[in-house]
């Protein structure tokens, strides 16, 4: 017996041993690539996503998809659209489904995205959908200011976003928004007005969401104006548009014929022109209501 471990335990069966391992694991994970290729092909992980978004108006569609031995799938030329209309683009994608995802058990799957619109950048995070919930969680580094099209799909603008999101919404929504962004430029057609390039220049937004309740905590724009809006929004969980803002709007022209520029919205500003302010145009309102058809009034100066 003795001599049997001994002549086992000799350095040259010891590698061949180890050489073996290593062979049965490459031979494993190979396996494992085909049977993905074969039994989840990439079409079927991204109807399983499509699956886990119905709740939603949006969907993605990719060209190819390429499999690592870690369950991630990486897709070419991927893309998010709303009501089928492309609004984002993304040169490379890596997802991870679950493996309860991929057999049906539970909808859970990580993801990365590079270079938004061949602006670069690079958005991370992770959707969990259950029967009575949806959960986001995404963190930005150097994100195209662009992704706000997926609010605003006719929007044109440039710069980038840094931050992190985290949500929930069933019945109730909470949450966390904490976003900076550098250099932006806003413009675009926003509910059919046309909006010249404006210089935003810097953004900080920090936000909780608790049981439906937006309580903004900063939300500060400095560039050609300065705005800075304070308040909460009364959300709506399942139409976003018929949430409830109690926000006041403080808009300070920084560079001297900016608010002029932006006809019409210029006229629209004038009922709420600060007279006691002689150095820069200062304007204050509220808006209170629905998204929808909101009320918005002067407000008086501190």
């Amino acid at each position: 017996m003795k001599k049997r471990l001994k002549k086992f335990l000799a350095p040259a069966n010891i590698i061949n041993v180890i050489k073996k391992i290593i062979f049965y694991e490459i031979a494993a994970l190979i396996g494992i690539i085909i049977a993905l290729k074969l039994f989840f092909p990439g079409d079927f992980v991204i109807s399983k996503i499509n699956e886990a978004m119905l709740k939603t108006d949006y969907s993605v569609k990719a060209v190819d998809s390429y499999y690592s031995p870690l369950k991630t799938v990486s897709f070419d030329d991927f893309s998010l659209l709303e009501s089928g209309k492309k609004i984002i683009g993304v040169q490379g994608a890596q997802i991870s489904p679950s493996l309860g995802t991929m057999l049906g058990l539970s909808k859970s799957v990580d993801f990365v995205l590079n270079d938004f619109n061949s602006s670069g950048g690079e958005l991370a995070g992770n959707v969990d959908v259950e029967k009575a919930s949806v959960c986001f969680d995404v963190d930005a580094e150097d994100v195209s200011f662009l992704l706000l099209k997926t609010l605003l799909p006719d929007m044109a603008g440039k710069g980038t976003l840094n931050g992190t999101v985290s949500f929930c919404r069933s019945k109730k929504m909470n949450g966390e928004i904490d976003i900076t962004g550098n250099n932006l430029v806003f413009g675009g057609k926003i509910k059919g007005l046309t909006v010249k390039p404006l210089k935003l220049g810097t953004l900080s937004l920090h936000a909780s969401i608790k049981d439906n309740k937006l309580t903004i905590k900063k939300a500060d724009i400095s560039g050609a104006l300065k705005i800075n809006i304070t308040g909460k929004v009364v959300l709506n969980p399942t139409r976003l548009n018929f949430s409830r803002p109690e926000i006041v709007v403080t808009v300070i022209e920084k560079e001297k014929g900016t608010i002029a520029s932006l006809s019409p919205i210029d006229l629209a500003l004038e009922q709420f022109k600060d007279e006691k302010e002689k150095q820069n145009l200062t304007y204050r309102f509220s808006v209170k209501g629905m998204f929808t058809n909101p009320t918005i009034k002067k407000e008086r100066s501190k």
